[in-house]
């Protein structure tokens, strides 16, 4: 049985909201990758991280959507893990 593609709208509003939702995500993604670079450190053979540094508000962004998608543990784990991150981000010199 073949299902039928779903219906895209061309009001400019949903256009609109779509391009905000996927600005969203972009900068999620950016901010996921600046917190792994940070975290694991130098990589073998590099004397600095290259990634640019990680902002004050980059980071509250990153603990609540943290929060909010992690919903299969406590949130006092997931306050811990954010703690340990922060301290390995500091460690590298990671935060502006």
């Amino acid at each position: 049985m073949q299902q039928k593609p779903p219906i895209r709208s061309n009001n400019p509003r949903n256009k609109l909201a779509s391009q905000e939702k996927s600005e969203e995500r972009e900068i999620w993604f950016k901010t996921v990758v600046k917190v792994i670079n940070w975290k694991n450190g130098p990589k073998a053979g590099e004397k600095e991280i290259t990634s640019e540094k990680i902002s004050e508000k980059e980071w509250l962004n990153y603990c609540k959507q943290s929060f909010k998608i992690n919903t299969s543990s406590l949130k006092s784990q997931t306050q811990k893990k954010l703690q340990e991150v922060e301290e390995l981000i500091r460690k590298h010199g990671g935060f502006a």
